[in-house]
């Protein structure tokens, strides 16, 4: 069964042209928010305001985390809508949507060797659509786990990226630039995966693994179809726990009989440990979604380890051939990504290394949009 989407076909994002002049920052503002996807915001008041142009800019992303996932419940003709896309994006699928809609056309992942979710390299991969979904044909198991691959043939009205990943804590060779976006998110310098602690006492997480398990030799559209399908299956087995408490009485028709047998062995781990009141099987479900490869990143770093991330960032900082139009940060504390504890601290070294490198060129003061301040593009 195909999965149900919503086909738009609504205003685009903005409605300036390229051939209009670009408007020029009197300083590069920052602009720092708490959930990732949350910069879209500030990125689209660029290119509506001609800061930016509609096409074909660089987004140079510091983070533990891809946020490359392409959500299913967005139709391929929604992604110049602005609105439907703030609405419905979320932390680790808010980059591929800007992708589609031609508004980058570079994607630079800078990242740290903890994390392994795409292996380092230079690819030039394309992405497009079939049936109103975005697919790309990039052969990773980031994406085949996510039902995000298929063959380049298969594929509609599809757009080259040129997409590279690097490790920063080994050598980075210089990358050309001209006009970028720097976005860096602070746990690329200390993170957390916080689903490991979800229901511990009951082993959870190490139970999903299993359960959540797919063919990684297979790498095809149909092989996407067929992961969607399974973990749609798996999404209605969930939300029947979470309705009755029980697997005892759900007529299983498409769960594999030892998948089947492994969700049950969890689920009475779950009531050994936790009261049924206790448990939120929807986050158990998400816990489950990130479990598959190697799952998510998780190193949190010492203070000796941020004194180096520190140094090594601002070496790249340095390496650049010119300055970014803007930066925007996420903070990634409120979903307990980046650690409480030291997101404040880290934020403080970030801007100031920004302004050790870029000088007088940036605002000192960033905007604080996660403490709700007011703050108007053309005033910058």
């Amino acid at each position: 069964m195909e999965p149900e989407i919503k086909r738009c076909k609504l205003e685009p994002t903005t409605t300036n042209t390229n051939t209009k002049p670009l408007r020029k920052f009197k300083k590069i503002p920052i602009f720092i928010v708490d959930y990732h996807n949350d910069v879209l915001e500030f990125i689209y008041r660029c290119f509506g305001s001609r800061h930016l142009p509609l096409t074909n800019n660089t987004l140079v992303h510091f983070d533990s985390h891809p946020d490359m996932v392409i959500s299913k419940a967005i139709p391929a003709s929604c992604v110049e809508n602005k609105d439907f896309l703030l609405n419905e994006l979320s932390i680790e699928n808010w980059i591929m949507p800007t992708l589609y809609a031609g508004q980058f056309n570079h994607l630079v992942w800078l990242k740290n060797s903890w994390c392994s979710q795409i292996p380092v390299g230079k690819y030039d991969f394309r992405i497009g659509e079939h049936q109103d979904l975005m697919y790309v044909d990039l052969p990773v198991d980031y994406f085949a786990s996510e039902g995000n691959y298929s063959e380049k043939e298969h594929l509609e009205r599809s757009k080259t990226i040129k997409f590279e990943v690097y490790n920063v804590d080994e050598n980075v060779e210089a990358i050309q630039l001209e006009r970028y976006v720097l976005d860096i998110d602070l746990d690329f310098f200390s993170t957390k995966n916080p689903f490991l602690e979800v229901y511990k006492k009951a082993n959870c997480y190490e139970q999903l693994k299993t359960i959540f398990n797919y063919d990684r030799t297979k790498m095809s559209l149909e092989a996407s179809k067929e992961r969607c399908r399974q973990l749609d299956d798996l999404k209605a087995a969930f939300e029947y726990i979470d309705e009755h408490k029980s697997l005892d009485l759900y007529e299983n028709n498409d769960i594999p009989e030892d998948t089947f047998e492994a969700l049950k062995e969890l689920v009475a781990s779950m009531a050994e440990h936790y009261q049924p009141d206790e448990v939120e099987w929807s986050l158990v479900f998400d816990a489950g979604c990130t479990s598959d490869n190697d799952g998510l990143p998780h190193h949190v770093s010492t203070d000796d380890e941020l004194l180096e991330h520190y140094r090594r960032f601002k070496e790249f900082l340095t390496s650049l051939p010119c300055p970014p139009v803007v930066v925007t940060i996420s903070r990634s504390s409120e979903d307990d990504y980046c650690p409480v504890n030291q997101v404040t601290a880290i934020q403080c070294h970030v801007i100031e290394m920004l302004v050790d490198v870029f000088e007088d060129k940036i605002h000192s003061k960033a905007i604080m949009h996660y403490l709700n301040e007011e703050w108007d593009v053309m005033d910058l």
